[in-house]
């Protein structure tokens, strides 16, 4: 289940439609799998690396949006499709078991929300129930991040000419836990700013 909140002041510019059913099921192709554990997000785009080396050049199976990922201030960073004027911000937390992991764990699904509404993805890991069950601690951790982050999205998106994160629509989106921490920031002033 993914919750869905609206952390902006913007208002959209027309109807927002963050993803449509597709006929034909996403196919999960050289993505890693692994059991349940704990994972740093810079051990999958290490292992990932391993495993693009192993596949075709990228100009013999064509365009692919996995290969748009981008690495911000400790961010999984999806930009708008190439060419397509970028519609907001779509800022997601993962659960509490990969949520550290936010691209390789929600990759395939985060790249359809992406290229269906023309949005930037910005993956948050979140790594701060490890220690334990503290939400506030782990919201705090997101918020940071996103944060530290928002500096170099800005420079991304005016690099693509895109508008600035200040003029775009930043909506929230969680799994999980991650959820829950979209929710907490929202309901404390403190965190917010």
């Amino acid at each position: 289940m993914l919750g869905f909140a609206v952390l902006s002041r913007h208002r959209a510019p027309g109807p927002c439609l963050l993803l449509s059913p597709s006929p034909q099921p996403r196919r999960l192709r050289g993505h890693l799998c692994c059991s349940a554990a704990t994972y740093d997000s810079n051990e999958w785009w290490d292992a990932r690396a391993a495993v693009e080396e192993e596949h075709v050049d990228e100009e013999e199976r064509g365009p692919d949006s996995s290969s748009r990922w981008l690495r911000l201030a400790g961010c999984d960073v999806l930009p708008a499709p190439p060419g397509a004027p970028c519609n907001g911000v779509l800022h997601f937390v993962g659960g509490a078991l990969v949520g550290s992991a936010p691209q390789q764990a929600y990759g395939p699904f985060l790249e359809g929300v992406s290229d269906a509404a023309g949005v930037c993805i910005v993956g948050t890991p979140c790594t701060g129930l490890e220690t334990g069950l503290d939400h506030w601690q782990a919201a705090s951790e997101v918020m940071l991040r996103w944060s530290a982050a928002t500096t170099d999205l800005d420079a991304m998106l005016a690099a693509r000419e895109q508008p600035p994160l200040a003029q775009l629509p930043v909506f929230g989106c969680g799994h999980s836990l991650g959820a829950k921490i979209l929710l907490l920031l929202g309901s404390d002033a403190r965190l917010a700013e």
